[in-house]
């Protein structure tokens, strides 16, 4: 299967470049060459899965997520449409493909493959994509797509590279409030993720702007009052699943370990966050807008607890969650 894997790979990125090249030269017939690759390229990867290699899949995710960065930034660039579109494409393929993986692994597995922090790493990652790829028809701008696609990414591509072997989970985790309440952190890190970018870009080219840069950056990314409004649209859909979790965790808590609430570092930090988005949301009620930047600055400082709560407390302060 190592030939199969390299023709595999090699056909997504020679597809890519053809439909590239077809949208510059408006050739029809290299479209049509790039459609046959992409066609073979899929019929390799299926006979992958029918030999069950799960983890060339996500050798392929990475691959067409890496291409929908190129596509975002190359269509910001060049502003070319179709090559947008390409990004979108890529995106797709890709998440449907990590939609596909996952599937399979819970089939396999007999239970969903969110059992760990290590597991969480793909979810997470289809879920940025998912949300990003709602919001970007919502915002009718792939603009955006440039910053979402590498971050998505790089969970996908550290979880590929950490050659990680899935098994049985321990007996606090075979429930389903777990299932529950994992599912929900997916859903509502995912919707803070997008947030975080937002926030970064606004913060990035609200300084590009007060240098007076005219370059591609800041002339064809969303203006700042957009770019804040996606902010706070974005947190304020997390926040109710930011809420759930919370719940979901305190009463699967009170099934494992006899107690709603044991104040473990997972706990304590997964309330700090909601406090974090609490308070900067509370701001933006009551004070509206007239606070320039709050709730960029809660997307960031927000995501930054999130960041900690996933990674730093399994790493640094492990206790009743460390599941890895």
């Amino acid at each position: 299967m190592g030939t199969l894997l390299i023709s595999t790979e090699a056909g997504y990125i020679l597809s890519f470049f053809a439909y590239f090249i077809a949208t510059l030269l408006r050739k029809r017939q290299i479209a049509i060459f790039g459609a046959i690759l992409l066609i073979a390229a899929v019929g390799s990867q299926i006979a992958y899965l029918a030999h069950g290699e799960m983890r060339h899949l996500l050798l392929s995710i990475s691959v067409m997520y890496v291409l929908a960065f190129l596509s975002y930034m190359l269509y910001l660039i060049l502003k070319n449409k179709d090559v947008g579109v390409l990004g979108t494409a890529s995106l797709s393929i890709g998440s449907a493909f990590l939609v596909t993986y996952l599937a399979a692994m819970w089939i396999t597995l007999g239970r969903p493959p969110w059992g760990g922090i290590y597991e969480f790493y793909p979810c997470f990652a289809l879920s940025m994509a998912v949300v990003y790829l709602v919001m970007e028809q919502r915002m009718k701008s792939r603009a955006l797509g440039f910053i979402i696609t590498p971050f998505a990414g790089l969970f996908v591509i550290w979880f590929y590279g950490m050659n990680y072997a899935y098994g049985p989970l321990m007996p606090a985790l075979q429930s389903y409030w777990m299932i529950l309440h994992v599912a929900v952190a997916i859903i509502a890190y995912g919707m803070f993720a997008i947030a975080f970018c937002f926030g970064v870009i606004y913060l990035i080219k609200e300084r590009l702007l007060l240098k007076e840069f005219k370059g591609f950056f800041v002339t064809e990314l969303p203006d700042l009052p957009a770019l804040d409004k996606l902010t706070y649209i974005t947190i304020m859909a997390g926040l109710p699943f930011q809420a759930l979790l919370l719940i979901l965790g305190a009463v699967w808590a009170e099934e494992a370990w006899g107690t709603y609430w044991g104040w473990d570092p997972k706990e304590v930090w997964s309330l700090i966050t909601f406090v974090i988005y609490m308070i900067f949301a509370h701001g933006r009620f009551s004070w509206g807008k007239n606070i320039k930047k709050l709730m960029i600055h809660g997307a960031v400082w927000g995501f930054v607890a999130v960041l900690f709560t996933l990674l730093g407390v399994t790493y640094l302060l492990p206790g009743l969650h460390s599941y890895k």
